[in-house]
């Protein structure tokens, strides 16, 4: 995917998403047959149930026991996977391919997540940007509802759109830093040159999305990612 910003053109691809995260982006595996769905941890620690949401999952997680340590491995891996690698909307249920691949860990860590993470991202960045530039041309840059107006003026003054962004969004925002170090100077912190590149970032909070703005509608941008 690229970029338009400053005359300059900035690729956010498969490369820069591995550089940045360190995950296994490798080719797809076979396709897993399929099984009862009776799994030892499936059946220990989910109730062998898979219609979760994130904020159920999360519940689990918090007040869970178990004699089995492998068990308590596996279920901390799985509410990663679900809320910080392919975050999603709450009321979404937990997949069920990923249960069924940490019944076997050698299998789960074989697995490309780095792939899967990237196109889960990729597609949530191009949905939400096809949809904020109909929104555009459509609506004279009317942000939200007017029943809504009254919260957003102030954000609707600056021409700020919200949307929210699913897969993994924080490796996203690393790229930029990296990609055009003006972000980074603005929004966060970098303390070192370790692989992958996200250990070597700190956002202090939530970046000002107006400063943002300003910083990008500069002509003179510059890009740095090797």
């Amino acid at each position: 995917m690229w970029f338009a910003v400053g005359g300059k053109t900035f690729r956010f691809s498969i490369q820069e998403f591995y550089l940045i995260t360190g995950l296994a982006c490798g080719p797809d595996p076979p396709v897993l047959e399929k099984r009862d769905g009776s799994g030892s941890f499936r059946s220990s620690m989910l109730n062998g149930e898979v219609r979760y949401n994130n904020k159920t999952l999360e519940a689990i997680f918090k007040a869970a026991s178990s004699d089995s340590d492998e068990d308590m491995v596996k279920l901390a891996l799985l509410y990663f996977l679900e809320t910080i690698l392919f975050r999603k909307d709450q009321k979404v249920h937990i997949s069920a391919l990923q249960v069924e691949l940490l019944e076997n860990l050698e299998t789960f860590n074989k697995y490309p997540w780095g792939r899967k993470c990237y196109e889960t991202t990729l597609n949530s960045l191009q949905r939400d940007l096809r949809r904020m530039s109909q929104e555009y041309h459509t609506t004279s840059k009317k942000m939200v509802s007017n029943k809504k107006r009254k919260c957003h003026d102030n954000k609707e003054k600056d021409g700020i759109r919200q949307y929210a962004l699913h897969g993994f969004p924080y490796a996203f925002q690393i790229w930029a830093c990296e990609a055009i170090p003006a972000i980074g100077v603005e929004i966060a912190n970098k303390s070192g040159t370790l692989l992958p590149r996200i250990v070597n970032w700190i956002t202090p909070g939530t970046p000002d999305a107006t400063n943002v703005i300003k910083l990008l509608d500069r002509k003179n941008v510059s890009s740095k990612m090797n």
